[in-house]
């Protein structure tokens, strides 16, 4: 049979913080055995685990990337859009907000 870690063991092995690992634990992100209060650890299901975050850690990456492409696309679509209504909104008003149309017109008698 495997070893088994402690917190402390495995908290050294990842290099990580005992209190992350506890946050882990509680989410049951990280596979581990409850002895107990105590939880304990297999490295080669730990090492497992490692290889499975690899890849889900490139695919997290590739999504930031993405959101940040949408963030950024999405803060110049509204500036385009903001522009265009403030040039609609401008239309026919003089540079000092008084209309430049004709007044009385808009109506026939």
């Amino acid at each position: 049979m495997d070893e088994l870690w402690d917190i402390g063991r495995l908290s050294e092995y990842l290099g990580i913080k005992r209190s992350t690992l506890y946050t882990m634990i509680e989410r049951k992100e990280i596979p581990h055995y409850r002895i107990g209060k105590l939880a304990r650890f297999r490295p080669a299901e730990i090492d497992e685990w490692l290889m499975k975050k690899r890849c889900q850690a490139e695919t997290l990456a590739r999504t930031r990337k993405a959101r940040r492409m949408f963030r950024s696309l999405h803060g110049e679509a509204k500036t385009i859009v903001q522009e265009a209504i403030d040039e609609v909104k401008l239309q026919g008003y003089t540079s000092f907000g008084e209309s430049d149309r004709i007044k009385g017109l808009g109506k026939e008698e």
